[in-house]
């Protein structure tokens, strides 16, 4: 029974403890907010232009500019292996099929600078035609 008695009073003066340590600790007035001055806010600087130098489309013909000048470092490469090797080495087919791949990828590298020039060409001679027209009628 005695256990019990000085298990609880233990447990109490743990519990009570805080409380009372807490109550001394916190002795700072309380300031009245309404009575406080708001700094005015400034208004912002307007930012300068932050969009990048290049153009998604820049961007695009450069990289596909520069992968374009890989290849056609690889089909010299290629070429060069192909007439050093021997007509049976196992890996010939190999070579002619990887450069046959990479003569694929630079026709099509041309075929889109071609297609891409498509538009503008349509639309300059539409406008010279509308242009002619437009003479025709007024005279």
């Amino acid at each position: 029974m005695t256990v019990r008695i000085l298990l609880s009073v233990a447990l109490g003066v743990l519990f009570a403890a805080p409380e009372a340590a807490m109550a001394g600790k916190f002795t700072k007035q309380a300031i009245d907010m309404q009575n406080v001055p708001v700094p005015i806010r400034r208004e912002l600087a307007p930012q300068k232009n932050t969009q990048p130098g290049l153009t998604i489309e820049e961007f695009l013909g450069q990289k596909q500019a520069r992968i374009h000048d890989i290849n056609k470092r690889q089909i010299v490469h290629l070429k060069n292996i192909i007439q050093l090797a021997s007509p049976d080495d196992a890996q010939l087919p190999d070579y002619y099929f990887r450069l046959g791949e990479l003569f694929a990828e630079n026709y099509r590298y041309w075929d889109h600078l071609a297609r891409s020039l498509d538009e503008p060409i349509f639309r300059a001679e539409h406008a010279t035609t509308s242009a002619a027209e437009v003479r025709r009628g007024t005279q």
